[in-house]
């Protein structure tokens, strides 16, 4: 009796099958008198279906990254940038831009896991700080190359301090934060 072939591979073969229906359906566009038509058949569309609901059913692969908003405002000017439109081949509802984005978004979310941040108190002012960055200066003069240190307060407002006078016992370290869950912000 021949082994079960996996989720995993069952979905392979699914994303497969979709990319060669999507492929012929290429050819077929540039085959067409009018380059924006063309036709989909019934089997094209449930294979497609069928390799949609397969990856659905997929655990999203782990990818450490920390979750911000910055990051799905960029996601989302890209999304805008390059989707292609509502006049595109595929014309089943459940395509249409705004349910696509929520699925990216979905999926994207998945795959996030926030890390823990570092936090530190300003001992003179008790204020609390999160580290958003660490990198380095570009500028002319002595402090070119200098390491730094991009830290955000609880009012939201973004800092940027050489990561020498970050460490010189001004800031104290605080216990880590605890990750966010899905959808929390800074």
């Amino acid at each position: 009796m021949p082994a079960q072939p996996s989720p995993a591979q069952e979905a392979k073969t699914m994303q497969s099958e979709a990319l060669n229906v999507i492929n012929d359906l290429k050819l077929d566009m540039t085959a067409s008198p009018v380059d924006d038509v063309t036709i989909i058949t019934r089997a094209q569309l449930e294979a497609l279906e069928a390799a949609l609901s397969a990856a659905e059913q997929q655990p999203a692969p782990f990818v450490a990254v920390k979750a911000s908003p910055e990051a799905l405002e960029q996601f989302t000017a890209y999304f805008v940038k390059n989707y292609p439109g509502p006049d595109t081949i595929i014309f089943d509802p459940k395509w249409h831009a705004p349910k696509i984005f929520r699925a990216a978004v979905s999926a994207l979310s998945a795959q996030v896991q926030d890390v823990a941040q570092e936090r530190y108190r300003h001992k003179k002012r008790g204020s609390i700080y999160t580290v958003m960055a660490r990198g380095r200066l570009q500028v002319d003069g002595d402090l070119d190359n200098e390491k730094v240190v991009v830290y955000r307060g609880e009012d939201g407002q973004t800092w940027v301090r050489p990561e020498y006078e970050f460490n010189d016992g001004r800031f104290e370290p605080l216990p880590a934060a605890p990750a966010k869950q899905e959808g929390g912000h800074d």
